[in-house]
């Protein structure tokens, strides 16, 4: 299969979504992307089971002091709106389970550029959380830890950008889906993978090549796909699946240490209003597992 540097400049098909002003048609909706996927990770040697979960919203923002605004005031030269992504994985380890999830903030004008990342890690020995922030002249990232030695700030003369920004950024949600050019960009690796194996954030320049289009099998059905593919280490590299037509869904994702994601059902909603008893049924339509009946007892799926 031929692959194209993505610094080509490479030609895409136009689509729905291709300009911005079909994008915030789209995306000012007052609904979320969500999407259910299973999820296989290497573990202390073994390959676990699990499921991931990825949503996408739009929401006011506020640039200087990186919240979500309660009111926003178009008129205010401080609020923007931004493209959240929160990606959340669970899997279990023998008698304990990890709770990760790390939320990417980007400015879809700006080609989604990261505002603000943050990641937490909750499993039976404790709890680490991240916070990363981007500026025009640099990064600064902070971690605490339960591990000793681990807490701490870094900065970074230069503007980096979180890895885990590439869900985001590779979708080309306003350059006409996936193909589009994606420069070489200083990145620090998945603050996840980072977490697992105990290691520090060191920048370092990540290229990446887009796939021709292929058919890609998931639950869903038969998915027309173009991959990018990067390396995460030296050693590691990764594949992430984006569905060419619109809305350029990730369908997946695999990396050679062992990590694998295959899409199981993609809503589009507005889930914060889908906290009731009985509302569990739409865990069904995204493939994951049902926890709690509407009588209240747990249930499979």
């Amino acid at each position: 299969m031929k692959s194209l540097i993505l610094t080509l400049g490479i030609a895409c098909a136009t689509s729905a979504f291709a300009t911005p002003k079909r994008f915030w048609q789209s995306w000012s909706d007052g609904r979320a992307e969500v999407s259910g996927y299973t999820l296989s990770v290497n573990r202390y040697g073994q390959t676990r089971q699990g499921q991931a979960i990825l949503i996408f919203v739009t929401e006011p923002f506020s640039m200087s002091r990186r919240v979500k605004v309660d009111r926003y005031d178009a008129e205010n030269p401080d609020h923007t709106i931004a493209l959240k992504m929160n990606y959340l994985k669970r899997f279990r380890t023998g008698v304990y389970d990890y709770a990760l999830m790390t939320s990417v903030f980007t400015i879809p004008g700006q080609g989604f550029k990261t505002l603000k990342a943050t990641f937490s890690s909750q499993e039976w020995c404790g709890q680490v959380f991240e916070n990363l922030m981007t500026d025009k002249t640099q990064t600064r990232l902070r971690i605490d830890s339960y591990f000793e030695g681990e807490s701490g700030q870094q900065t970074f003369d230069v503007m980096v950008e979180p890895e885990d920004a590439l869900w985001i950024q590779a979708r080309g949600l306003t350059s006409g889906g996936p193909g589009h050019t994606l420069p070489p960009t200083r990145r620090i690796s998945s603050a996840a993978h980072r977490r697992l194996n105990h290691q520090v954030a060191v920048p370092r320049t990540m290229t990446a090549r887009w796939s021709d289009p292929r058919a890609y099998q998931v639950a869903v059905g038969t998915v027309t796909v173009r991959t990018l593919s990067w390396q995460r280490t030296p050693r590691i590299k990764c594949d992430l699946h984006i569905e060419v037509p619109p809305p350029h869904r990730i369908i997946g994702w695999t990396c050679s240490d062992g990590e694998e994601a295959r899409l199981t059902g993609s809503l589009r909603m507005p889930y914060w209003n889908q906290a009731r008893l009985g509302d569990e049924h739409v865990l069904k339509a995204l493939g994951l597992p049902i926890q709690v009946s509407p009588d209240g007892k747990t249930g499979s799926k």
